[in-house]
């Protein structure tokens, strides 16, 4: 295995495990008090007004999409990118 498949494994992990203790924390709390966990939830919102700034309409809406979906599914999506890119790229 190499040192991209070994990343990607562990992000796809960290998102399932992050998915998890959601699950959890909900099922601890109010019915319907549940909200997923996003970029935006994680920095001062300060922090991400350049995004607002970009004047290319198109990358301002995928920027803000990224920055407002869920944390787990990034995780996710990313670590399964990185596995298969790792395993279509390995030279064996």
């Amino acid at each position: 295995m190499s040192k991209w498949s070994i990343i990607g494994g562990l992000m796809c992990l960290g998102g399932i495990l992050l998915y998890g203790f959601q699950m959890i924390s909900s099922l601890m709390g109010k019915p319907g008090d549940y909200n997923h966990l996003c970029i935006y939830d994680l920095v001062d919102p300060s922090h991400m007004d350049w995004i607002g700034k970009i004047t290319w309409f198109h990358l301002n809406h995928f920027l803000n999409y990224l920055a407002s979906a869920p944390l787990y599914l990034l995780s996710l999506v990313t670590g399964a990118v990185i596995l298969v890119l790792s395993g279509l790229l390995s030279r064996n």
